[in-house]
Parts: structure tokens; sequence; C-alpha cells
């Protein structure tokens, strides 16, 4: 009789897993190279324009700098789809910790748009839900 410990049983459920193909549809496990649930979460906001002031801005996979870029160089105007509180971006005399979501794009620091405010959304974009 063959007694099957906790971490057996996981490393045999693993290995079947792999054995079937099951395993490459797992969803990556590093959150910062992980694309941001805020696509499917918030489908169903209205959509705003988010103006940058800024050229060569980068975008994220999260609200974060510790993210890593999914767009780099934006400039000009692009359809945003809601504002979170995320990291601290601090560009001279600019400070905030909102960050803005551009659909196909990713998150963009809300230091980087027109018409908001140090430590204030920006007006116009909703928040996320």
């Amino acid at each position: 009789m063959m007694l099957t410990t906790p971490k057996r049983a996981g490393a045999l459920l693993v290995a079947g897993a792999a054995a079937t193909g099951m395993l490459a549809m797992a969803p990556a496990a590093n959150a910062a190279s992980a694309a941001p649930a805020a696509e499917t979460v918030t489908a169903a906001v209205p959509q705003a324009t988010a103006r940058l002031w800024a050229t060569d801005v980068n975008a994220r996979y999260g609200p974060a700098r510790k993210y890593k870029i999914r767009t780099r160089h934006l400039s000009g105007n692009h359809r945003a789809t809601c504002q979170v509180k995320g990291g601290t971006v601090v560009y001279g005399k600019y400070k905030n910790n909102w960050w803005t979501y551009l659909p196909n794009k990713g998150w963009v620091s809300d230091v980087f748009l027109k018409g908001g405010d140090n430590w204030k959304p920006v007006p116009g974009i909703p928040r996320c839900k």
C-alpha cells in the first residue's frame, strides 16, 4: 500500500495537468508581468479622453512604476476607461498617486495628464470599480 502525502499529491496533480496539456492554460503567476484585470472589470464604464501633456510617456501593466512597461512613447489624446489610486510618481513639481487606464495600452500616471492637480484624480475620467 502506497501512502500519498499532500506534497506528493500536489506534484501528481501538476504532473497530470502537464501531461494533458492543461498546465499551459494556467494564468501567469507574476503580477508584474500579467495584464491588469481592469480591461474586464471596467468594460461597462463609459470612455473619457486622457490628454497627455508630456511626450514619451510609458504605459504599464499595473498602476505603479514597479510594473513592467507595456507601451512606450505615448503622447497626445487617448481613450481612457477609468482611474485608480496606485503608486506615487514625482516628476519635478508634479506629484500624484492616481493612474488612468488606457485600453490596449496600459496604465499611465495622472502626473502626465492635462487637467489634474497634485494628489487628485483627473476630472472627467471615472474611477475604476
